[in-house]
């Protein structure tokens, strides 16, 4: 009956979540899902207290927020494509695009929509598979912290221990924090303008968000240093560079976030130049894990067989476009090494996110790249086969999916539970989370300012582009500063001995708008300094930073309800 009522609760809370991500997801491009555990902690904490009138086991306190997570998760794949697949109906060449209709809005959710979108679910699911697979490797033998993992680990210990009026004033001022930056609009210094004069192509801007600056402090050091580096390098170096060379056309009156926008397709170009050196790199300098886990692996029968189920359902992406004769037979005849691509990224997420806590989607540019140069054009082979433009998305779970093992694994719970639990619960949960991204579309449209979805133009015009077959959708210029870029950078750190500055955070930087690299620049000041005070300093103020995220999140989730509301 007690595993009952929590299953219960963290269904509600989930359901509460799973609305507030797939609107913030909607309007802000950022897959707030990712961070949701750690919100979900705090508001199954509240809940349970103020229906049991008593505090949850810490057994009981991670069931919920792992069911509740589960649902919010699948926002990304479902509520998050629909919307953007509409707006790319609505804005791009149809009769070029051929999309297919079960993927956007047409006025009614149709069966045919739900099974499309509940199928690239249960595909993407398979990157929880290959996550508990390699579990042992990334947590065991690298020990890697995944910090959002360790945030939610540290939310659930807290909660029980710490005094209510500390625990209180955290999440109260990262709650109205966030609140007023979301009411305002945002305190952003933004000197582009300026440097536009000065040298075209650069930006440099500041950001108020303690979403971002609260992750920038859970991260390990030397990420957050890198992530900084990262974003620095890219507006005021590379950016520059594109414009001289004419690519990237940049005007005086350009803001941080327009010329991000411009250079966005550029960006894309350069991480795919970046990752194939880093991956390569990473590959040759991790190779005896590798050789161990791999041989684990193999000797283990479960485990070999999760690693094949994973690769069947990713292999089974390939049926629908041979059925419905949308993709040449040059794209269907990549078909094995997208497979191989496809769980080779899964594993290479599996490690970024371990340093940077979230990804996203910034190690998948390179799957787009190698279908454009396979003759994939018309928007269903991507649909499909693309975990960077299209719904199945194996690497975004499965880089979720170890997060949440490690918090598991912090709070001595089985991996099993913190692996299936989360998995079970998205495949229940996306049926409904489409059903909210059809409710928001049909309640406010495209057009609306309480659904603003202006940031997803220039994204759904790229699309157009590299959908149509435009050969500017990918710059082989960026590619090779992307290659150069990495190799520099390699042979820079081993020179100066500084090879603890992550290149994976290097790549999350490239990937992030200028406002924000300065923000993990100060984070990992603040951590320097206060691991040189000592080491309670450090670990307080890893802890602290946790309830302020958590009441962050707290904040987003009450400006949606405000904003869908009327209030603001």
């Amino acid at each position: 009956m007690s595993l009952i009522r929590v299953v219960f609760l963290g269904l509600l809370v989930g359901l509460l979540q799973g609305f507030v991500d797939t609107y913030g997801y909607a309007v802000t491009g950022y897959t707030t899902a990712e961070i949701a555990g750690v919100v979900s902690a705090i508001i199954f904490l509240v809940l349970y207290r103020a229906t049991f009138r008593k505090t949850p086991t810490v057994f009981e306190h991670f069931i919920g927020v792992a069911v509740a997570a589960g649902i919010s998760i699948s926002t990304t794949l479902t509520a998050g494509m629909y919307i953007t697949y509409t707006m790319l109906h609505a804005y791009g060449d149809v009769e070029v695009l051929d999309l297919p209709s079960w993927t956007y809005y047409t006025g009614f959710l149709s069966l045919d929509t739900l099974l499309f979108y509940s199928y690239a679910t249960a595909v993407s699911v398979s990157g929880s598979l290959i996550a508990y697979v390699f579990y042992k490797h990334y947590i065991e033998k690298e020990k890697l912290p995944y910090p959002i993992g360790s945030s939610i680990a540290r939310v659930i210990q807290i909660g029980k221990v710490l005094k209510k009026g500390y625990l209180a004033l955290s999440i109260s001022l990262g709650f109205l924090t966030q609140l007023l930056i979301m009411y305002s609009g945002g305190l952003t210094l933004d000197v582009t303008p300026v440097m536009q004069k000065i040298m075209p192509g650069t930006a440099l801007a500041l950001t108020l968000d303690v979403f971002v600056l609260m992750l920038a402090l859970l991260i390990p050091l030397n990420t957050s240093l890198g992530i900084g580096i990262g974003n620095i390098l890219t507006y005021l170096l590379v950016t520059p560079l594109l414009a001289s060379l004419g690519l990237l056309i940049s005007l005086p009156s350009l803001d941080n976030h327009a010329l991000a926008t411009a250079a966005a397709p550029y960006i894309a170009s350069l991480i795919s130049g970046f990752l194939l050196v880093a991956s390569s790199y990473y590959v040759v300098v991790s190779r005896s894990y590798f050789k161990t886990s791999l041989r684990y692996v193999y000797s283990s029968k479960y485990l070999t067989h999760y690693l094949i189920l994973s690769t069947l359902l990713i292999i089974s992406l390939a049926i629908p476009l041979i059925l419905l004769r949308k993709a040449p037979i040059t794209t269907l005849s990549a078909v094995p090494i997208l497979v191989v691509l496809h769980l080779f990224l899964t594993i290479f997420t599996l490690r970024v996110a371990g340093e940077a806590g979230t990804v996203s989607q910034a190690t998948l540019p390179v799957a787009t790249l190698t279908l454009f140069s396979f003759g994939a054009r018309g928007a269903t082979p991507y649909v499909f086969l693309d975990p960077y433009t299209g719904v199945p998305m194996p690497q975004f779970v499965a880089a979720n999916t170890l997060n949440y093992i490690k918090a598991g694994k912090t709070l001595e719970i089985r991996a099993e539970v913190s692996t299936f639990l989360p998995a079970l619960l998205m495949l229940l949960g996306a049926p409904i989370t489409l059903l909210y991204g059809h409710i928001l579309l049909n309640t406010f449209g495209l057009t609306s300012p309480k659904l603003n979805l202006l940031r997803w133009v220039p994204l759904v015009m790229w699309m157009n582009n590299l959908y149509s077959g435009n050969l500017s959708s990918f710059n082989v210029y960026s590619i090779l500063i992307g290659l150069l870029m990495a190799s520099l950078l390699i042979a820079m750190f081993k020179f100066l001995g500084l090879s603890g500055i992550s290149l994976f955070g290097i790549l999350i930087g490239i990937t992030l708008t200028p406002d924000l690299g300065m923000l993990f620049l100060i984070a990992s000041l603040i951590k320097y300094v206060a691991f040189r005070i000592g080491v309670d300093v450090y670990e307080s103020l890893i802890t602290y930073s946790s309830l302020v995220l958590a009441g962050a999140g707290l904040g987003v989730a009450t400006s949606v309800l405000m904003s869908l509301v009327g209030v603001i």
